[in-house]
């Protein structure tokens, strides 16, 4: 009131009409904020859905005042409170609302989580993902990070800003480094091409800055965000190549129904294959291993953490024929997982005789049986150090690749051989 009628109000006419004025206003305001429940926000966690709602309730209390003018003036010819006054009294309110609510958030997180403790980090990317990274990683007292700029492979970009954090382009990551403490560098795991991962795992290691990747967004419903967004960058994101997409269904209809046996199950590689095979639901899953205790353990887990009961244990030796055969014989497999073999350079090294015995001899057991009850599939797991092998346990393994690869010859059976190894190394 004050602000539009300064220069022409009298102080009688201030106490005949403020005091009616300020009761009625507020009444009103009041009466819109109790039916909307606006009070209920917590307001150290005011986003934008929440300014949004204080613009809206501030929208309904001003229609309310102006409605009531519009009737009074009808009936009397005259309004309750100026219109011009009322704009005002819009526009002071929807500034005030908000800049209280913003000014509380911005002390309590300060308060709980100074600026000066924060560890300053670079977020890849500059889209609405970008954004709620940014949200997440400051709103989380716990993880004491502060968003210092965004980088970004659009040159488009470069120059402008997000929430008061300026948009540099990917070629000035270096500059940044040099010129200024940053403790991190947050990248989607999912989103990023494997050159730009490569580029800034450079300089992360260069400069002795934490490279750090973030679930892709789709998985945030599920909670992944909540409390430990961010991650130490995996091993596979190093990987000289994008991930393999496998053919799921393809893999499924070969798989269901079907008695697969896995040798060496028991083992690190073989436990997994089980586990792998698991939904794919197949027929029945035989697991041959000569160690007792790991073999008994996977029983248990499959039977208890899995819920799944379609297999059998068989315990013996891959290098004993009659062993093999009556397995063979007894399930009849239709697909082969070979995992079973002696895997340490230097035991075999020292060993050399069960080296053979047991990689050599045991996988021609196994082959040969494979062919003689018509398994349709037999994959045999191989080491990279079959493929120029100075070792025992190299040699025996490629021994064994050359008898798995002939025998394709000697029947209906396809034998296929992988290499397993150190391919990050």
């Amino acid at each position: 009131m004050l602000l539009r009628l300064e220069p022409v109000i009298s102080g009688a006419e201030m106490q005949e009409t403020m005091p009616f004025t300020i009761v009625y206003v507020v009444f009103v305001r009041a009466c819109v904020f109790l039916l909307t429940t606006n009070y209920a926000n917590v307001v150290r966690h005011t986003g934008t859905r929440d300014i949004d709602n204080n613009l809206r309730v501030v929208f309904y209390g001003s229609a309310v005042l102006f409605s009531v003018n519009i009737l009074s003036y009808l009936l009397n010819g005259s309004v309750v409170i100026p219109t011009s006054v009322l704009v005002i009294e819009f526009i002071a309110l929807s500034v005030m609302i908000n800049a209280y609510r913003l000014l509380i958030q911005m002390v309590y997180f300060e308060v709980i989580n100074p600026s000066r403790e924060k560890s300053n980090v670079i977020i890849y990317g500059s889209g609405q993902h970008a954004v709620l990274v940014k949200k997440a990683i400051e709103g989380n007292s716990s993880l004491k990070m502060k968003t210092f700029a965004f980088i970004d492979n659009n040159n488009n970009k470069a120059g402008y800003q997000i929430e008061g954090r300026d948009i540099f382009n990917l070629h000035d990551l270096e500059r940044l480094l040099k010129s200024v403490r940053i403790d991190a560098i947050i990248i989607p795991s999912i989103s990023t091409s494997y050159h730009v991962k490569e580029y800034i795992m450079d300089l992360c290691m260069e400069y002795e800055v934490k490279p750090m990747v973030i679930p892709d967004v789709r998985f945030w419903i599920s909670g992944q965000l909540s409390y430990d967004p961010v991650t130490n960058i995996d091993v596979e994101e190093l990987m000289d190549r994008d991930p393999i997409q496998l053919d799921m269904q393809s893999i499924r209809k070969e798989m269901r129904g079907k008695t697969i046996l896995v040798t060496g199950a028991a083992g690190s590689i073989g436990s997994e294959i089980v586990k792998q095979l698991l939904p794919f639901k197949p027929g029945k899953i035989v697991l041959f291993d000569q160690d007792e205790s790991p073999l008994y353990a996977l029983d248990l887990a499959l039977r208890e953490d899995f819920r799944f009961t379609r297999f059998e244990t068989a315990m013996g030796n891959i290098s004993d024929d009659y062993r093999v055969e009556k397995l063979f014989m007894t399930y009849k497999p239709d697909i082969v997982f070979h995992a079973a073999a002696y895997k340490h350079v230097p035991m075999m090294e020292c060993n050399p005789y069960e080296a053979v015995r047991v990689n050599v001899s045991g996988t021609k057991n196994l082959a040969d049986m494979a062919v003689k009850y018509g398994a349709r599939k037999f994959v045999m797991i191989s080491t990279d150090k079959a493929v120029r092998p100075t070792n025992v346990m190299g040699a025996s393994k490629r021994i064994a690749e050359m008898y798995v690869q002939a025998m394709n010859r000697a029947g209906k059976t396809i034998f296929i051989t992988t290499r397993f190894g150190n391919v990050l190394g």
